[in-house]
């Protein structure tokens, strides 16, 4: 069973940075507009006929008394953001870059949260991060030193 999740989780990986070049090279050939609502057009029809395969349908009944906030439409354009971003930016640096910046990112703003929803930090966590930090930046040091 462990095998499967691991199997599961590097194939999301693949195909985030295929998804993520596939949608910058549409960028470069059509508009950076065009190709973000093409990924969320895609995401969405793919998003809908996996929820109809699952356990026959969603349900579309909150528990009593659950409120929705206003900020949780947020995400939608949180998401239109990082996506425009990504495919400004896929064509400038290499994809290996991208993902350690992009993990980069992912472990800093997971520290943010547990900081600040549940009050826990993690030394090690915030070590790891660094460490990687820091061999990106070496990484791109030397890039640059070899293109010169």
């Amino acid at each position: 069973m462990v095998y499967i999740a691991i199997m599961i989780s590097l194939l999301a990986g693949v195909t985030n940075v295929l998804s993520r070049t596939m949608n910058a090279e549409l960028a470069i050939h059509t508009s950076l507009r065009k190709s973000t609502f093409m990924n969320f057009l895609v995401g969405l029809i793919v998003a809908i006929l996996v929820l109809l395969a699952v356990d026959g349908g969603p349900t579309l009944s909150l528990p009593e008394g659950t409120a929705v906030q206003p900020w949780i439409y947020t995400g939608g354009l949180i998401g239109v953001a990082v996506v425009m971003i990504s495919n400004a930016t896929v064509s400038k640096i290499s994809s290996f870059s991208m993902t350690l910046l992009v993990f980069v990112g992912q472990v800093f703003t997971g520290i943010l949260l547990d900081m600040l929803i549940s009050g826990v930090f993690s030394w090690k966590t915030l070590v790891g991060g660094l460490c990687v930090a820091a061999g990106l930046t070496i990484n791109v040091i030397i890039d640059k030193k070899d293109h010169l």
